[in-house]
């Protein structure tokens, strides 16, 4: 609910999380609440499953894969190296359906393998698997 006087700041965000254009802002006047109606429906739920690209990347020693649920599902990510090898697994358990895109939410690596050590530099791919959903990127290590 709005009324006279208030700010009302508009941001225009793609599905993908990028701002399209410029942010706007306005003081509603009088007219404006007379005359104005809006409808809206906000969702936190996304419309389907979809892996980002990791962050920051290239990166040394750790990042984090931020990714999208449409339902919810036992999440695994996995690392692999340049030749296909496993290098590590990731398992994050049954998550609800969501948008799991900032530093706390998104799968997290710390750059080291199921031993604990640390990878060498180079181009690896992550997969994520959450029910019949599976995508893949690829990631560099930079050292």
């Amino acid at each position: 609910v709005v009324a006279d006087g208030d700010l009302v700041r508009f941001e225009f965000v793609s599905a993908d999380g990028y701002v399209l254009g410029s942010r706007a802002e306005r003081r509603l006047t009088v007219e404006d609440t007379r005359l104005a109606s809006l409808a809206a429906n906000f969702s936190t739920r996304p419309t389907g499953a979809r892996l980002l690209q990791n962050y920051p990347n290239p990166f040394n020693p750790e990042t984090w894969m931020p990714f999208d649920l449409s339902e919810a599902a036992d999440v695994t990510v996995t690392v692999y190296n340049a030749m296909g090898a496993r290098v590590r697994r990731i398992e994050l358990g049954g998550l609800a359906a969501g948008a799991y895109r900032a530093k706390q939410d998104a799968a997290y690596w710390d750059g080291r393998n199921t031993l604990g050590e640390r990878v060498a530099s180079g181009v690896y791919v992550y997969e994520l698997r959450a029910r019949e959903f599976r995508a893949i990127r690829r990631m560099l290590v930079r050292k």
